[in-house]
């Protein structure tokens, strides 16, 4: 089982009820994973939920994959999201900041 295939598959879960979530860290260990593939995943998968896999619940995970759109929309969200933003694409980014931190809502 790869680590890539396990998370990229995960939509097809059932959806754990609200308040009754299992992280993936358990969810990875009732799948049989290893502890370098528990490695793999806390480091490229919960990182980008902002969290470790201990954190991260099967809940969040499925709901985001069933969602999850594989174009490049998402790179103009700012464009979507704050009109009037500069948006520049292929430069480097020195700072990203909340819509309550650019005093445009309450974020």
């Amino acid at each position: 089982m790869q680590v890539h295939d396990l998370f990229g598959d995960c939509g097809d879960e059932a959806l754990p009820p609200a308040g009754k979530d299992v992280s993936a860290e358990q969810w990875m260990r009732a799948k049989g994973c290893s502890e370098r593939q528990m490695a793999v995943a806390d480091a490229c998968y919960a990182n980008d939920f902002g969290c470790s896999l201990r954190q991260l619940g099967v809940r969040e995970m499925v709901i985001e994959n069933r969602n999850w759109d594989d174009g490049r929309s998402w790179e103009l969200a700012g464009t979507v999201c704050l009109p009037g933003c500069n948006v520049r694409c292929k430069g480097c980014t020195s700072q990203v900041g909340s819509v309550r931190a650019l005093g445009m809502g309450t974020g």
